[in-house]
């Protein structure tokens, strides 16, 4: 999580983020990115089997956002799929 928060203060124009198979990710590094980084289109969070709703949910500020990837996590439910797709 200390690493998402350094990228999210220290990184405000980051556009594109794979985290792919990120061990240890949770939904407070994402919303750490989320909330400075909102010109983010693109997020990779496959195989980050503890995120939840509420990354989503904090990634629904980011509105550039195009393109996200979560295969694998299983705590994503299609409420949090909802929270992006009506931003």
């Amino acid at each position: 999580m200390r690493g998402l928060f350094f990228i999210g203060n220290g990184c405000k124009k980051l556009i594109e983020l794979d985290l792919y198979r990120s061990i240890g990710l949770t939904d407070k590094g994402i919303f750490a990115v989320a909330r400075r980084c909102t010109g983010l289109e693109m997020i990779n969070s496959s195989y980050c089997v503890s995120i939840t709703d509420s990354s989503l949910i904090s990634l629904s500020n980011c509105c550039k956002l195009n393109t996200l990837e979560s295969r694998g996590c299983p705590l994503i439910t299609s409420s949090g799929l909802k929270s992006i797709a009506i931003r």
